[in-house]
C-alpha cells in the first residue's frame, strides 16, 4: 500500500523572493519535499510588501501574513498566530525554521494542536553592542530555548556548530545533523564572457568574489581593510560583491558605512546586486577565490562556499564553528581568524599566488550536500513523527 502524502507546515519569518541563507535553505528543502508528492505550506511574512498574500510556487503553497512594522531584522505580524492555528490543524507535521522571534509561542500552539514539531535551528543570533541589541538577543535566545525544549526533533547544519551552540547543547539528545542542500552547479562559458564584458574585467584580473547580504556579521568591512595589502601584490585584482543590499532589514547604517569605506577603491570594488541563477553560476565560474569573512555565530555554515567549490573556486573563510566545515571536509581553501584583516589578506594572497589548488577528488566530496539526499533525511524525520507523534520533546533521536 502506497504511503499517504504528508501535510507539512513550515514557518519562517522570511521566504523567497527575499534572499538570505535561511530562505534559500527553506525553499530548496520545501520544493524537493513537494516534488516527492507531499503537501507543503510555507507560512511567512508579506515581505517585501506587494507580494501576493497566497500563491503556489514550484508545488509549495506560500501563505504571507501582512506585517505592521520592522523591528531590527524582524517584523511584527499580529495576524501570524491566528493564521498559524488555521494551518496547523490541517498539518501532519509543523516545521519551524529558526531564527525567528515568534518561535516560543508557535511551539506552544503546535503542542496545543497536538502536532509533532520539527525545528531547524540554523544559527545563534548576535546583534552587536548596545543595551537594545543585548536585550533583543536575550529575548530571542529565550524564545528559541523554549521552542527547542518543546521540539520532537531538532535539525542542525553540522556537528561542529551543534557542539558550539549553548542552546543546541541543551537539547543535544534530540539533535540530528543534516547538512544544507546545495545543488550541483554548471555554468555557461558564454555567461562568464558576458559578465566579464558587463563588469569590464581584464583577462589578467583576479576576481575576489563575495556572495551574501550586506550585513555586519558578514564582515565586509574586514575584507575592505584587508584589500590594500592584497592590492600591493596583485594590483589588478577586483572585488565583486553579489547579493541584496538596500533591502536588508536593520542594515541601512552598516551598508552606508561600508560604501564610505570602499569608495576610495573606485572600480576595484563593485557591488553587483542580485544575479539570476544562471548569472550566479557564471560568477562562481569566473571567481579566482570566494571569500566569507564572517564575524560571529550568526553565520553557521555558508552554503555559498559549497556552490563556489562545485564550480572549482577555492574559498577563504573565517575559522568559526560550522563556517569552517566545508573547507575542513574538502580541503578546498583556507580558514583565517575572524575579524583579522592582515590574516585575511595573507590568505587571499596565498590563493591568488596559486598555492591553493582545487582537485577533482575534492569536488567529489560535495555529493553529500545533494538536495535529494538532504530531502530524504528530512522525510525520514517527518514520516516517523507523523506516524508516532511524540510531543513535548520526548522523542528519540532520528539518525
Amino acid at each position: 500500500m502506497e504511503a499517504k502524502p504528508l501535510r507539512i507546515l513550515a514557518v519562517a519569518t522570511y521566504y523567497r523572493p527575499y534572499l538570505s541563507g535561511l530562505t534559500v535553505y527553506l525553499q530548496r528543502v520545501a520544493e524537493h519535499v513537494a516534488a516527492c508528492g507531499h503537501q507543503v505550506v510555507v507560512l511567512t511574512s508579506r515581505f517585501p510588501q506587494g507580494l501576493p498574500e497566497e500563491e503556489v510556487h514550484q508545488g509549495v503553497r506560500v501563505v504571507r501574513v501582512p506585517f505592521w512594522l520592522k523591528v531590527g531584522k524582524g517584523v511584527v505580524m499580529p495576524g501570524l498566530y491566528r493564521r498559524f492555528w488555521q494551518e496547523a490543524k490541517a498539518a501532519d507535521v509543523v516545521w519551524l525554521v529558526l531564527p525567528q522571534a515568534d518561535a516560543a509561542p508557535l511551539a506552544w500552539l503546535t503542542k496545543r494542536a497536538h502536532k509533532p514539531l520539527v525545528v531547524s535551528y540554523l544559527c545563534d543570533v548576535t546583534l552587536g553592542k548596545g543595551w537594545m541589541n543585548q536585550a533583543m538577543e536575550g529575548l530571542l535566545a529565550l524564545s528559541h530555548g523554549r521552542c527547542l525544549a518543546r521540539a520532537d526533533a531538532v535539525v542542525a547544519l553540522s556537528e561542529d556548530y551543534a557542539a558550539s551552540s549553548l542552546l543546541l547543547q541543551q537539547v543535544r539528545q534530540r539533535v540530528t545533523v543534516i547538512p544544507p542542500p546545495v545543488p550541483s552547479i554548471a555554468f555557461s562559458p558564454d555567461e562568464v564572457t558576458a559578465l566579464k564584458k558587463r563588469w569590464q574585467l581584464h583577462s589578467e584580473a583576479a576576481v575576489i568574489g563575495y556572495v551574501g547580504r550586506v550585513s555586519r556579521e558578514k564582515g565586509l568591512h574586514i575584507l575592505a581593510q584587508a584589500m590594500p595589502e592584497v592590492w600591493a601584490a596583485f594590483p589588478q585584482a577586483r572585488v565583486i560583491c553579489v547579493g541584496p543590499g538596500s533591502e536588508v532589514p536593520g542594515e541601512k547604517n552598516y551598508r552606508t558605512a561600508v560604501q564610505k569605506l570602499v569608495r576610495p577603491f573606485g572600480k576595484r570594488w563593485l557591488f553587483a546586486g542580485v544575479l539570476t541563477e544562471e548569472e550566479l553560476a557564471a560568477f562562481y565560474g569566473l571567481c579566482t577565490v570566494l571569500v566569507l569573512p564572517s564575524l560571529n555565530s550568526t553565520e553557521a555554515f555558508g552554503m555559498v562556499q559549497v556552490e563556489a567549490m562545485s564550480c572549482g573556486a577555492p574559498v577563504v573563510a573565517s575559522d568559526l564553528p560550522g563556517v569552517r566545515e566545508p573547507i575542513a571536509m574538502t580541503g578546498m581553501g583556507l580558514v583565517v581568524p575572524p575579524g583579522d584583516p592582515p590574516a585575511l589578506a595573507a590568505a587571499l594572497r596565498q590563493v591568488l599566488a596559486g598555492d591553493v589548488k582545487v582537485l577533482p577528488f575534492q569536488r567529489a566530496t560535495l555529493s553529500r550536500f545533494s538536495p535529494e539526499v538532504v530531502t530524504q533525511d528530512f522525510l525520514q524525520i517527518f514520516t516517523e513523527l507523523s506516524q508516532r507523534p511524540l510531543g513535548m520533546g520526548g522523542g528519540r533521536v532520528v539518525q
